[in-house]
C-alpha cells in the first residue's frame, strides 16, 4: 500500500510502499503485453525505502518525490531514466 504506480510505454512501474510495517525500496515492472512482473535492477543512488510518496513521468524519466521512510518524512526528489534504468 502507499506505493507509486506509473504507466509508461505498455509497462507499469511500482516503487516502494508499505506492507505490515515493512517499507520497500523495490521497483517492480509489469509488462502489459506479456503480463509478466519483474523486479527492476537499477543503477546509481536509489530513493531508498519510502511510502506515501508521489511520482510522475516526464519524457523518459520517472520522478519520485517525498514520502515517509517509516521513521521520518522525506523531502527529496529522484529521477530514474527509464531507458538506462539509472538514477
Amino acid at each position: 500500500a502507499y506505493a507509486v504506480s506509473i504507466t509508461f510505454k505498455n509497462k507499469i512501474f511500482v516503487h516502494g510502499g508499505k506492507y505490515q510495517n515493512e517499507v520497500s525500496d523495490r521497483i517492480y515492472m509489469f509488462d502489459i503485453e506479456s503480463r509478466n512482473w519483474s523486479l527492476l535492477q537499477t543503477y546509481g543512488e536509489s530513493p531508498g525505502k519510502r511510502y506515501g510518496h508521489s511520482g510522475t513521468i516526464f519524457g523518459n524519466f520517472l520522478f519520485i518525490f517525498g514520502g515517509h521512510d517509516g521513521q521520518l518524512p522525506l523531502n527529496t526528489a529522484y529521477k530514474l531514466n527509464l531507458n538506462s534504468v539509472s538514477f
